[in-house]
């Protein structure tokens, strides 16, 4: 993949937005820099990649519209994704791989 379609971050409260919701406004994101690194590409496909505390990386396959993004997860993948980083609590806000 086209190094410039891939976007690092550090946030663990943008991925926890990005696997919580399917859809994202560009203000959903509280890192600034993850933010303008998204508002920079251009439209189509890229790849948000979480690094961790402890170094372990998490890729996240993302499409950008025009006014906001989609996360393109398998609903499997994101099953075990919300098993892994998200609290019990956090889960029953996402109890389904549909948006509310």
């Amino acid at each position: 993949m086209n190094e410039q379609r891939v976007i690092r971050t550090t946030s663990e409260t943008d991925f926890k937005r990005l696997i919580m919701h399917k859809y994202h406004d560009l203000t959903d994101l509280v890192d600034l820099q993850l933010r303008q690194s998204v508002d920079s590409i251009s439209i189509g496909c890229f790849v948000i990649v979480f690094i961790d505390k402890d170094t372990s990386i998490e890729p996240v396959v993302m499409h950008k519209f025009a006014r906001n993004t989609s996360s393109m997860i398998a609903k499997e993948n994101l099953y075990s994704l919300h098993m892994r980083y998200l609290t019990a609590e956090e889960r029953t806000t996402c109890a389904t791989t549909v948006d509310h």
